[in-house]
């Protein structure tokens, strides 16, 4: 089972929560990423991340295994070094301690470790240290079966540490040599756990704090840089726990990385170095919780200026909608009626006012209080409300009933109008869609539609001034 790979756009990074032992799982739960996060939403509690790259990615990857419980680890069509990974050489309790009774494990011998070996013993303390094995369900299982020991056969199925090596007799001679005292081996070197004298930390804010103050951001690599020198690199400011190669949803390295230090003055000497290069390229730095947080503020800023650009545009087109409507409009022509009475209809109303103007449509159905009646250009609608009163000794009697009246004016009128021309526009979807279904075949279907029997004050069809049917009462003057 090899580590989760973790794809992420260039403005979406996938974090995970800052736990005692975090992100990051065996090979064979390489899909067991629930925790976490995108970088444009961070949570304040979340400081490690997810590590996927061995220390020996140059090497070539053996086809998979399954392990002892029958799962396949990660396709083969994976490269090594295609993922961002880089295993812990060590936890922040790092002093040996010596093996337990009838116990093996690692210890400091005269031969120094070779470069294989280095590489082993970073890999095995990847799986079982704080990064990854409070995450990795698979080696949590395994190591509740059999009071924390994992068999060498099994982890030998993990294609990272088979890319190294697939002898056990070479993995325990490495391990013997590991200074860490974080790993111990069976008296029968089939088995390893880690030692229970370096439990996982406990999650706490002060563990949180801690893992922030030792995690940096950095971005101004080669896109082709491989993690060994990354290590290199990043190993000259201190001892590095942690490096997380960034990639986009295509795999390709994004030039950026996410670095645990095992020391606290490790991370700061890193940042407060004024100019840091690498090769001819400035490198970008920020602890990794301040980039979290400028990652946040710049989306909000760019989510302000859209909605600031969005309500400019609406605004413009809003105002550019007035004066079209405004120049479209016979403005002073729509006289609105109140307190009209229940028996009234639309023919006592135009009775009244046909007097005064040329009325062109009324907007009324009997039982109604309210009514808008539209005259035409000749005649304003001021003009003919002033002379019904005239004519009434100060008011106007419709069907018996004193009604009240006034102009409409500003926004009142426009939106009147609004109305008017949609009621048009519908009236005439209407109307095509009625004739193209008619408009075939012989009778009534050729030449003009048929309507349908037209009732009392219905608008001719081919009026550009159509109000909606059921309130429209054109008249004999137009």
């Amino acid at each position: 089972m090899e580590e989760p790979v973790t794809t992420q756009p260039e403005e979406s990074n996938v974090e995970a929560p800052d736990s005692s032992a975090v992100v990051g799982t065996s090979e064979q739960k390489s899909t067991d990423a629930e925790v976490e996060r995108s970088e444009d939403n961070p949570d304040s509690s979340a400081i490690t991340e997810t590590s996927e790259q061995n220390v020996c990615s140059e090497v070539e990857k053996p086809e998979n295994k399954p392990d002892s419980s029958g799962d396949v680890s990660e396709n083969t069509s994976e490269k090594p070094d295609d993922k961002p990974v880089v295993d812990s050489t060590s936890n922040t309790d790092k002093a040996a301690e010596g093996p337990e009774k009838g116990q093996t494990n690692g210890s400091t011998e005269e031969e120094p470790p070779s470069g294989l070996e280095k590489k082993i013993i970073r890999q095995i303390e990847y799986y079982f240290g704080d990064i990854n094995l409070g995450k990795d369900k698979f080696l949590q299982q395994q190591i509740k079966e059999d009071d924390g020991w994992v068999k060498l056969e099994t982890l030998l199925t993990f294609n990272r540490l088979h890319a190294l090596s697939d002898d056990s007799g070479i993995i325990v001679q490495a391990l013997r040599k590991s200074t860490s005292g974080l790993m111990e081996i069976s008296e029968d070197e089939l088995k390893v756990r880690r030692s229970p004298s370096k439990p996982l930390p406990e999650l706490s804010r002060e563990r949180q704090a801690e893992l922030k103050a030792r995690s940096v951001y950095a971005k101004g690599f080669p896109l082709d840089i491989t993690l060994d020198e990354l290590m290199a690199f990043f190993e000259t400011f201190g001892m590095v726990e942690n490096i997380f190669m960034r990639r986009d949803v295509k795999r390709k390295f994004k030039s950026s990385v996410f670095v645990l230090f095992q020391q606290t003055e490790s991370a700061k000497k890193f940042l407060e170095d004024d100019t840091l290069k690498y090769g001819d390229v400035e490198l970008i730095r920020h602890f990794k919780d301040d980039y979290f947080k400028k990652k946040a503020d710049e989306k909000i800023q760019r989510k302000e200026e859209s909605q600031k650009k969005d309500d400019e545009e609406r605004s413009k087109k809003e105002a550019e909608d007035k004066q079209n409507l405004i120049e479209k409009i016979t403005k002073g022509a729509i006289l609105h009626l109140v307190n009209i009475g229940d028996d009234t209809v639309r023919d006592d109303i135009r009775n009244v006012f046909n007097d005064h103007g040329n009325v062109a449509w009324i907007d009324f159905d009997k039982g109604e209080t309210e009514a808008w009646i539209r005259f035409d250009e000749k005649i304003t609608a001021t003009d003919a409300w002033e002379s019904a009163k005239k004519a009434g000794d100060g008011k106007v009697e419709v069907n018996g009933v004193e009604v009240q009246g006034d102009v409409l004016e500003g926004d009142a009128e426009l939106d009147h109008w609004k109305t008017i021309f949609r009621s048009q526009a519908a009236r005439r979807q209407k109307v095509k869609g009625r004739g193209q279904q008619r408009g075939r075949g012989r009778g009534r279907g050729r030449g003009r539609p048929y309507e349908g029997k037209r009732g009392r004050g219905d608008a001719d069809v081919g009026s550009a001034e159509g109000e909606p049917s059921a309130k429209a009462a054109k008249t004999t003057d137009d």
